[in-house]
């Protein structure tokens, strides 16, 4: 069956034998060492059987030996299959440079379709997505992966709240949350503006209200600021009292540290994958580097409306350099103070300032460097509280 099988690639002829010598003839070629397969008697004297393409010269000599009839009614093979394509390569480069056309247009965007958007936040998206090159007649395979269009557009444009990118066929799709503007706050109930917590009064900015403190007084949390009571009638007190009030917070610094940076040398590799098989395009040489990042983005091929087992890899490897940092005791502490006022000001209400900071403590223990800090905050600490009336 496998030789068979070999002789079917190398080109196979099925011969049909008329005369008395058609069984001297069979003999004679089997004698002669030539491979003969599904041999059949068709009439009295009429025998087929199958040979390889390239024994066919022994054939017609040995014809002449017994005065038989012979004709070829079948051919089969690369040698037979390359003849009938030569003959016809006009129709063959047609057809193929038509499905290669085709699957260009079905990987191409057609349309970017924007659904949420107001109109003139819809034009800052199409004019963003213009810098990223997405628009109409670009190849789908060189454009960003959703998840980084969806992160650039969120972060560009200040008037949405959530964005969703979803490519379907030949079209990007945008789909967009804005953000919704803030509505007329209602009319406030009377009410005391009281001290949040403890501090010492800075600065006070009074529009409607009595006062009750003065700047440099120090005030304790639930301390009435600006009384709603003025003139014999309740009012809802309004303004600002800045106050300057304190936090503690803790900070540990490794004194030895490591990281990793990219050197600058990259090798990219692309590949076609055909389901699970990948087959290597440019980019064949193995990677050399020690400590590396790789990026791997794969996009299916698309034929018309139908995905196809078929993708572009692209694959990029990145040499990284792993360093060393050792700090001295002075740029520890520098080291942990920033970190110190950055997480504070992460967890500071709005418009609030660190005025000064103090190193209450610090140590330096099993390599680790720990040191705790005091800031002084200038902020708002006026809240309202409502006044209960009979």
């Amino acid at each position: 069956m496998k030789n068979l099988w070999f002789q079917q690639l190398s080109g196979l002829v099925k011969v049909e034998v008329t005369g008395k010598g058609a069984e001297r003839l069979i003999n004679q070629l089997v004698r002669d060492g030539i491979f003969l397969s599904r041999i059949e008697r068709t009439g009295g004297e009429h025998l087929s059987f199958y040979m390889p393409a390239k024994a066919v010269p022994a054939l017609r000599q040995a014809r002449r030996q017994h005065r038989v009839k012979i004709r070829f009614t079948e051919r089969s093979g690369i040698p037979f299959a390359w003849k009938r394509a030569r003959n016809r390569w006009g129709l063959m480069a047609g057809t193929l440079l038509f499905i290669l056309v085709l699957t260009i247009l079905s990987n191409t965007v057609w349309k970017v379709e924007i659904v949420g958007a107001k109109p003139g936040t819809e034009e800052k998206i199409v004019r963003q997505l213009k810098m990223m090159g997405i628009e109409r007649g670009k190849l789908q395979f060189f454009l960003a992966e959703p998840e980084e269009i969806q992160r650039k557009l969120a972060e560009k444009i200040d008037e949405i709240t959530w964005v969703g990118v979803q490519t379907d066929g030949t079209t990007f799709r945008i789909q967009v949350v804005e953000k919704e503007r803030p509505k007329a706050d209602p009319p406030l109930s009377p009410r005391h503006l009281v001290a949040g917590k403890e501090a010492i009064i800075v600065e006070m900015y009074v529009e409607k209200g009595q006062k009750m403190v003065s700047v440099n007084d120090y005030v304790s949390p639930g301390q009435i600021l600006v009384s709603g009571l003025a003139g014999g009638r309740a009012v809802a007190a309004e303004g600002t009292v800045l106050g300057k009030t304190w936090y503690k917070t803790a900070a540990e610094i490794k004194m030895k540290t490591e990281y990793s940076v990219l050197s600058g040398e990259k090798m990219t590799a692309h590949a076609i994958k055909f389901w699970d098989f990948s087959l290597p395009v440019w980019g064949f040489q193995k990677d050399r580097y020690q400590q590396k990042k790789v990026e791997r983005t794969e996009k299916p091929f698309h034929f018309l409306f139908w995905k196809l087992p078929v993708s572009y890899i692209k694959t990029t490897v990145r040499e990284t350099e792993v360093h060393e940092k050792t700090y001295s005791v002075e740029e520890a502490r520098k080291a942990g103070l920033e970190m110190a006022k950055k997480d504070l000001l992460s967890r500071l209400p709005e418009g609030a300032e660190i005025e000064s900071e103090k190193i209450l403590h610090e140590k330096l223990e099993n390599g680790t460097f720990k040191l705790t800090v005091l800031f002084d905050v200038i902020e708002n600490i006026a809240v309202g509280r409502p006044i209960h009336t009979n």
